[in-house]
């Protein structure tokens, strides 16, 4: 993800760009910010009833307003409220997760889960990626009806993990030495200090809170990926027949085909 794009005063440079260029006609079409990035597309509800929903970009909970607008993320919060709204909508037959996204934070991602697989017993739901659908991306497509990808795109990367950087010999060359202060037996509390290097203690401690987290998604990929082979938990991403055969998807297809499937499934419904 272009990290310029989620800056408030970039965003808000580009808006007073698009709004001048707004002005000028390309083939009779004004432009807008899909015209200049990829972004997240709203849900639509086509004739045959099938309601398109893109998951793209980074996914997590409570994004900031700035984030959304430029159409970066997906917020589960937003997406759980409108798979909810879907399913009671008369009009809608099947639901058409259109997966474009890498993953993003462990933080809400078994909640909407949750909600996708729920949403099976009343609705059909068919997941489809021709980009990658990897990480917290898969946990969500993985609870679909069926799931379809092109055969180059990505599946997979079943798995959590999380990283950040220590300064401590940077501040040490700097002559800036930290002190941390915390309450008497709390010695967990300064877990992932990026002043200094984790104690053995702590990182045993961040260690299996990931393996905790973890287990969440191997549950769930494996209540709803039945006969999925044990490979695909090491973390790899795979594509095309690798990926059919490890189990991860159910077909090799096209976008076309992909639709066709759920818009056969919303009229049977």
């Amino acid at each position: 993800m272009n990290e310029m794009l989620i800056m408030p005063q970039y965003a808000a440079q580009m808006d007073a760009q698009i709004a001048e260029m707004k002005t000028h006609i390309l083939g009779g079409k004004q432009l807008n910010m899909s015209d200049f990035y990829r972004m997240k597309r709203p849900t639509a509800v086509d004739e045959n009833g099938v309601a398109n929903i893109h998951v793209y970009g980074m996914l997590g909970a409570k994004w900031g307003g700035i984030y959304k607008l430029l159409g970066a993320v997906t917020d589960y919060d937003d997406l759980a409220a409108e798979l909810v709204a879907l399913s009671l909508d008369p009009r809608v037959k099947s639901i058409f997760l259109d997966l474009e996204s890498g993953g993003g934070k462990a933080l809400g991602t078994p909640e909407v889960s949750d909600v996708i697989l729920a949403l099976r017993e009343t609705i059909s739901v068919v997941a489809f990626t021709d980009t990658y659908a990897a990480s917290a991306c898969y946990y969500l497509g993985c609870g679909a009806e069926l799931f379809y990808s092109s055969r180059s795109a990505f599946t997979g990367s079943i798995g959590t993990k999380g990283d950040w950087l220590t300064y401590a010999g940077f501040m040490e060359n700097a002559g800036i030495k930290p002190i941390e202060l915390s309450s008497s037996g709390s010695n967990l509390k300064g877990a992932g200090s990026t002043y200094r290097e984790p104690t053995p203690e702590e990182k045993a401690f961040i260690q299996g809170s990931m393996d905790r987290t973890n287990k969440l998604f191997e549950s769930h990929v494996r209540l709803c990926r039945a006969g999925i082979n044990d490979e695909v938990f090491k973390g790899g991403y795979y594509s095309g027949d690798e990926a059919l055969s490890l189990g991860l998807i159910d077909e090799i297809t096209t976008r076309q085909e992909a639709y066709e499937a759920a818009t056969t499934l919303a009229k049977s419904a």
